[in-house]
């Protein structure tokens, strides 16, 4: 094969480069993808963050209860946990004076509610700590509201009418059954996390 000599051989052209940029146009296209994506993705992201709040609201309502359990052998006081389904739910934790739950005043004692009130221990409100995403609703089942009572002793007592007697016996459900959910207005979404509450066991999320 005949090689043309060196000072024959056509020039090298490098090949041109291209501008990296991007133009109005695809930068444009590529917001309005973005857009509609994000569009897409909010409302599941929403509802995540609404079922992971009523998770939470579940765990604190367990964490509420085995606290009052546990005040009532260190301060060998009687503690009680009051669950009522007002303004989408609430769960308070008030101390008494004496040991044994039925020789304390407790409607005294939990007048006015927690706001101000030097015996009231914990709570968790609904319509006030679980609003930063969306309303989560709390549902005591059976009943408007219910006072848990945890003595030194280790008994556990309860009732459910105002100024009525606490009785130790369980309830027919094996103890209360509360219901968070998250909710809209205009009915209710997402998965139930449901705690039950045994009279003389432990508070704990039902599965």
């Amino acid at each position: 094969m005949h090689e043309l000599p060196f000072h024959e051989l056509p020039p090298v052209t490098m090949p041109r480069s291209r501008n990296e940029g991007f133009t109005l146009i695809e930068l444009m296209i590529v917001v309005v993808i973005i857009g509609v994506v994000e569009a897409l993705a909010m409302p599941s992201i929403a509802a995540g963050l609404r079922d992971r709040e009523a998770n939470e609201a579940a765990l604190d309502l367990v964490r509420l209860t085995r606290r009052a359990r546990a005040e009532a052998t260190g301060y060998s006081r009687a503690h009680v946990l009051r669950i009522s389904n007002a303004d989408d739910g609430s769960a308070e934790v008030y101390r008494g004076s004496v040991g044994r739950c039925v020789l304390n005043d407790w409607d005294a004692i939990t007048a006015g509610g927690c706001v101000g009130n030097t015996m009231c221990v914990d709570s968790v409100a609904m319509a006030r700590d679980y609003r930063s995403v969306a309303a989560v609703r709390m549902l005591l089942e059976g009943q408007e509201w219910v006072e848990v009572c945890f003595e030194p002793s280790g008994i556990v007592r309860n009732r459910s009418v105002l100024g009525g007697t606490f009785t130790d016996r369980n309830t027919a459900l094996g103890g209360f059954h509360v219901q968070f959910q998250r909710y809209t207005g205009d009915g209710d979404f997402g998965v139930a996390r449901r705690v039950l509450i045994p009279i003389g066991g432990t508070a704990r999320i039902m599965r």
